[in-house]
Parts: C-alpha cells; sequence; structure tokens
C-alpha cells in the first residue's frame, strides 16, 4: 500500500522536539499536525490509529489514505470507505490503493 512512513516510536531528540509541537497543535483541532503526530506514530498502531482518524475526521486526504491502510485487514468496508473519500480528495495514492483493493 502506498503512503505509510517509516516507525518513529522512539525519536531522536529533534524528532521529540517536533512531535511535541505537533501534539500541541493537534490538540488545538489542526489536521496537518494529526496528521503528522499519527504518521510519527505509525510503530504505536494505537496512538497511529487515534491521530490519524481524527485528522482524516478534520478532512485530511493524506490522513484519509493511511487511515484506510491501516483499517484495511480489520475492517475492510470501513477501509474502501476512507479511501474512497480521499480518492475523491485528489489523493494519488488513495486512488492507487483502491485499484489493489479492487483485485483482492
Amino acid at each position: 500500500m502506498v503512503g505509510r512512513r517509516g516507525d518513529c516510536s522512539s525519536p531522536a531528540p529533534a524528532q521529540a522536539t517536533s512531535c511535541t509541537w505537533f501534539r500541541r497543535g493537534a490538540e488545538q483541532g489542526r489536521a496537518e499536525c494529526m496528521f503528522e503526530l499519527g504518521q510519527a506514530c505509525a510503530g504505536v498502531s494505537e496512538s497511529a490509529r487515534y491521530w490519524l482518524g481524527r485528522a482524516a475526521a478534520a478532512g485530511h486526504d493524506e490522513a484519509m489514505n493511511n487511515f484506510g491502510v491501516l483499517l484495511l485487514n480489520e475492517n475492510p468496508e470501513l477501509a474502501e470507505y476512507w479511501l474512497t473519500k480521499s480518492a475523491k480528495a485528489g489523493c494519488h495514492a488513495a486512488q492507487l490503493n483502491l485499484q489493489e483493493c479492487s483485485r483482492r
């Protein structure tokens, strides 16, 4: 699937500082910060699910894609909903992911 970054669950000092700022922005409702925080938590599935879900619900197209990818194995229908919504918002990765899902 297209769209997931590597695991940043044990960040270097500079990453820890940026995570602090992303968390502050996310807690203020900023979708881009929620997305970045969800990406940074990719190795910690519950945290990633929480922040990517919040960013997706706030309308962040890449977050919708990544949240859909995260849900594929456990809830394919909900995953397809988010991938479709992301694709309609113009996210190319979601369009590719939907094509891959249709081949399964």
